[in-house]
Parts: structure tokens; C-alpha cells; sequence
């Protein structure tokens, strides 16, 4: 048997940074801890560690490989997320679901929602037997647990494969981009980068992409070929801001990631079609499973954002811009899942898995439309070649 290596950080790709978990281990961090003390949302504190679009990369040969995990989930009510990783081993993808993990209780709802403890849970062993060695092993960890990295024990020597060499994506949205509801690889994102051989670093933050000024420092400070923000419907549902607020905020985002990256094409993605908020400012509320608007009571409502009013503001700042930076892009959300897909938004806001699938099905051809060509042979668009081989396993 050979041991881990003695870093573990060094086998993990696509997070910001790391912090040691309570087993000891390595737990990824898609935002800086220094960004927690300029924010007071505990939901955007466990979205920052949910490690969606991380992955363990590794150069180990055939025979048996052992990684140890630690996933803590949420139980809100009845409701428990069950932790997965996928497994790409070569054309299997396999979707692994753990039977024991620590469980966060949680209690209330809305903004009272409150932490009743942990359920302490054990580590578990993911198992994969190996029978080629001639594509990295890649695990892509769970979008809506923590996961802390114990140790990789394997047959043959193992060396962390580290990114895989392709543009580097670097992607700012919302819960629909963060993927919490799909298995690890289904995320429209990975979808998108899978299929492509892009190196994605997803900085999508369920309920939070609003425009924060840490986020901005945090996209910029990563060397991307193409940077893509997914801007809108976070502001709304959230009802964070008017459009007094919005038309700065956004130049603000887009003044911190180019101060930072000069050249880098930035794309800004407007909203997807949501009929709640088409015409309608949030904030939004859970009612019996959906989604709906709050029942509003505000005199002097003027400048309250509404999608549609997002979308036109954001495209204006493109053009108010392009004189001064051809390298700003403007895309409009709708011709990733427009008002004849509505029928996928499952709970009324979000897509289900038909919609993302739709989405990433749709982003390549649209980015590259977007683009203009401004990348030139920088970013392949390329497509997978084989259908994948999925299997689950508890």
C-alpha cells in the first residue's frame, strides 16, 4: 500500500482555499476566510465550504485506490441532503452516496433559521479499483456538503494530476449555477466544463451572488482565460438592492476582477426566464415547496428590481463600457432557458435537472456567440465523444 501524499491540498482542484477540519483533514474553501469577517449570512458561510465543481485529482495506477472523506450535511425538518462524490475513472462515472456522515440540525425557517446541533457522524471510504491507468482518477465532491479529505491509500504510487491543463473558466452565479440539487457531476458548469476540457473554478454561492466586493477580489485574483458572471436573480429574490444600488454594484464587480485581469474577456450573464420575477421585485418565500413572491406593502416602490429590469441593466453597462473595454461581453440569460422552458423550473425559481441539462447544453454555442470570437483559438469548443457509463452506488 502507498500512503498519501503528505500534502493533501496538493490532490484538490478548484478550490480557493483550505481550511483543517475537525478529523484533521483538508476541507476546501471556495471563498478566503478572510471574506467571512466582511459578511454576517451563515448561508453563505456553508456555501463557501460546500465544494461545488471541486475535484481529487490523481495520477495512481491500476489496482486498488482508497480515499477517505469526511461529508457533514443539513437536516432542515424531515429533509437530510445525502453527501455524494462521482467517481471518473476513465468512461465510468460512477456516483458514490455515503451511508455515514454528520448531520447539521437545523430549525425555523426563513431568516430565523437556526443550528440545533451535529449529529456526529464517522469517515467513509470511498473504494475504486482501478483497471487502466491511462486517464487521471478524478472525484468531483458534493455541491451541498462540507467534505474534508482524510487520506488517499493506494496500491501504486500516487501523484496529485493538478488541473487539467485546459482554459481556466472562472464562473460567479447563483444556487442554479452552485447546482445543489444535482449529483456532483451534473451541475450545469461541470456539465459545461467536462464536455469542453475546460479547467473550472465555480464561484457560485446558493442564495448569495449579490455582488458582494469580496467576491469580486476573490474572481480576480485567479489567473482565468474567461471570466463569466451570472448576475440578477439573487438580487432580486433577495430584494438586497434597488436599481439605484444595482447599476453600481455591477460596474463595481466589473472595475475589482479588471483592475486584476486587464485582458481577460468578461462575460456578464443575465437572469433565465422566472415568472415570479419577470415583472414582480422579490423578495421571494417558500410556500408549501415553491417559490412565490412576497406579498409586497412598500410606498415609493420606484427603482425596485425586477429580472427584467436586471437584464436591461446589465446590458447597458456592456454598452456604456465597450468604447473603453472590447473585452466585456454581454449575455442574455434567456438563451440558456428561455419563457418556452419555464416548465422546468421545478419549485417555480430554480430548473430541475431536464432544465440544467438544458442549460449546459445550450452554454457553449452561447458563450461563443457572446464572445465574438474574442478568444480566437484560446478556448475549445469541443464536445465529449463517447456517451458516459453511470452507475450509483451506496
Amino acid at each position: 500500500m502507498v500512503e498519501n501524499a503528505p500534502d493533501l491540498e496538493s490532490y484538490l482542484v478548484g478550490q480557493v482555499a483550505v481550511e483543517v477540519g475537525p478529523h484533521g483533514g483538508v476541507v476546501p474553501l471556495r471563498l478566503p476566510v478572510w471574506a467571512e469577517r466582511q459578511h454576517d449570512r451563515p448561508d453563505l458561510r456553508w456555501a463557501a465550504r460546500a465544494p461545488a465543481g471541486v475535484r481529487i485529482r490523481l495520477h495512481v495506477g491500476v489496482g486498488r485506490v482508497t480515499i477517505r472523506l469526511h461529508a457533514l450535511t443539513v437536516r432542515l425538518g424531515d429533509l437530510v441532503v445525502p453527501p455524494q462524490v462521482t467517481v471518473v475513472d476513465g468512461d465510468d462515472v460512477r456516483v458514490h452516496t455515503f451511508s455515514r456522515f454528520s448531520v447539521l440540525r437545523l430549525g425555523g425557517e426563513g431568516a430565523s433559521v437556526q443550528s440545533l446541533g451535529v449529529e456526529a457522524g464517522e469517515p467513509e471510504d470511498v473504494v475504486i479499483d482501478r483497471s487502466s491507468a491511462a486517464d487521471p482518477l478524478e472525484v468531483w465532491l458534493s455541491p451541498a456538503c462540507r467534505m474534508e479529505l482524510l487520506s488517499v491509500v493506494a496500491d501504486s504510487p500516487v501523484e496529485p494530476a493538478g488541473p487539467s491543463g485546459g482554459p481556466v473558466w472562472v464562473h460567479y452565479g447563483s444556487s442554479i449555477s452552485h447546482g445543489m440539487g444535482s449529483p456532483p457531476h451534473l451541475p450545469w458548469p461541470v456539465q459545461v466544463a467536462r464536455s469542453t476540457g475546460w479547467d473550472l473554478r465555480n464561484l457560485s454561492f446558493s442564495g448569495n451572488a449579490q455582488l458582494d466586493p469580496f467576491a469580486g477580489r476573490v474572481v480576480g485574483a485567479i489567473a482565468a482565460d474567461v471570466v463569466t458572471a451570472k448576475i440578477g436573480i439573487n438580487v432580486v429574490n433577495a430584494d438586497v438592492m434597488r436599481e439605484s444600488a444595482f447599476l453600481p454594484a455591477v460596474h463595481g464587480f466589473v472595475d475589482t476582477v479588471r483592475e486584476r485581469l486587464p485582458d481577460v474577456p468578461i462575460v456578464l450573464v443575465s437572469a433565465i426566464s422566472c415568472p415570479i420575477h419577470e415583472d414582480t421585485p422579490g423578495p421571494v418565500v417558500s410556500d408549501a415547496g415553491r417559490w412565490r413572491t412576497a406579498r409586497r406593502q412598500v410606498e415609493g416602490d420606484a427603482g425596485a428590481l425586477t429580472l427584467r429590469r436586471t437584464r436591461e441593466l446589465l446590458e447597458r453597462v456592456v454598452l456604456d463600457r465597450s468604447s473603453d473595454d472590447p473585452n466585456l461581453h454581454h449575455l442574455d440569460g434567456r438563451s440558456l432557458f428561455g419563457p418556452d422552458d419555464v416548465g422546468m423550473l421545478g419549485d417555480d425559481l430554480h430548473p430541475d435537472q431536464a432544465g440544467t441539462d438544458l442549460i449546459a447544453d445550450r452554454f457553449p454555442a452561447a458563450l461563443r456567440g457572446a464572445l465574438g470570437g474574442a478568444l480566437g483559438g484560446a478556448v475549445p469548443f469541443r464536445t465529449a465523444d463517447q456517451p458516459e457509463k453511470t452507475s450509483v452506488e451506496r
